[in-house]
């Protein structure tokens, strides 16, 4: 389709740098896509909710394209696909503390703590906020393909 080939994949390039930007600069990226969504909408009968467009489309939101990023960050962090340099970016919770807690059925990791709004928007923290949503049987999935699949076919169910 034309809208991947010329606008999504412009939304998706370095969006997790600037991905948790304020709410402001990222409004304003959200209407240019969802402009261009409509324009290339070639089922008329679809043109009241972009949302409507987004489900039948198979095209994610902004704010979910940047969590499926953070997520596929965190999958290759995970199953140890990414360079030498991340492997010790993120601490697991039994790292933290050694006593059964309620966050270890829930999160594999330890959030570090954020003072400022700056700080929990930062890939540290936001990364781990993503991944604990995760279904666990998604997060279980054998290759990185499979799982980007199945996280936008969760995604795309709550739209």
């Amino acid at each position: 389709m034309l809208y991947h080939s010329l606008i999504n994949s412009r939304a998706e390039y370095g969006i997790i740098p600037w991905g948790r930007a304020a709410s402001c600069h990222l409004q304003s990226i959200s209407v240019v896509l969802n402009r261009a969504l409509r324009c290339l909408n070639t089922d008329k009968r679809l043109t009241n909710k972009v949302t409507t467009i987004n489900k039948m489309q198979k095209i994610l939101q902004l704010k979910d394209i940047y969590n499926l990023e953070v997520s596929k960050f965190m999958y290759k962090y995970t199953t140890s696909q990414l360079p030498s340099t991340f492997n010790n970016y993120f601490k697991l919770i039994t790292d933290v503390h050694s006593h059964n807690t309620r966050q270890i059925k829930t999160r594999q990791f330890a959030l570090p703590k954020a003072r400022l709004n700056s700080g929990a928007k930062m890939i540290k923290y936001s990364a781990i906020e993503i991944w604990s949503k995760i279904p666990s049987d998604i997060k279980n999935k054998t290759c990185v393909a499979l799982f980007l699949a199945e996280y936008k076919k969760y995604v795309l169910l709550s739209y």
